[in-house]
């Protein structure tokens, strides 16, 4: 079975890029084929998380602002890395209609940045933080 352009897309634009956090994660891609309305209660059941886990909901704007930014004190590596969320977020906008990003527990949280894709599933990426 072909994958799905979507998933291909991002798996391109993550590819070598990691979440920095109190540790350094990579990017996962995931697609959920059936899904409803995409709210916090959607979130959980599909990445399996407990319905009691808190949810914190965040425009992807504003999540992907402080990766997409240089700083007057980046280097090569960090610049590198702020065009390469420049590049991941541009190809979430192209592929995901209303992307959102969720933020799923305490402490060590699953982020999940999340939308519809062409043919009508949700579909994103997904790291861990830990937030101290």
């Amino acid at each position: 079975m072909a994958e799905n352009a979507t998933v291909a897309a991002l798996k391109g634009a993550v590819a070598g890029l990691t979440y920095q956090s109190e540790t350094d994660a990579e990017w996962e891609v995931f697609r959920w084929p059936s899904a409803g309305a995409l709210f916090a209660d959607v979130v959980r059941e599909q990445g399996h998380r407990s319905k009691s886990a808190p949810v914190v909901e965040q425009p992807v704007d504003e999540f992907f602002a402080p990766l997409t930014e240089d700083q007057d004190w980046y280097g090569d590596e960090e610049k590198a890395v702020a065009a390469q969320y420049r590049s991941l977020l541009t190809v979430v906008k192209k592929q995901l209609a209303d992307p959102t990003v969720f933020k799923v527990g305490d402490r060590k949280v699953t982020l999940y940045v999340v939308g519809r894709d062409k043919n009508g599933g949700l579909a994103g990426l997904r790291t861990t933080a830990v937030e101290t």
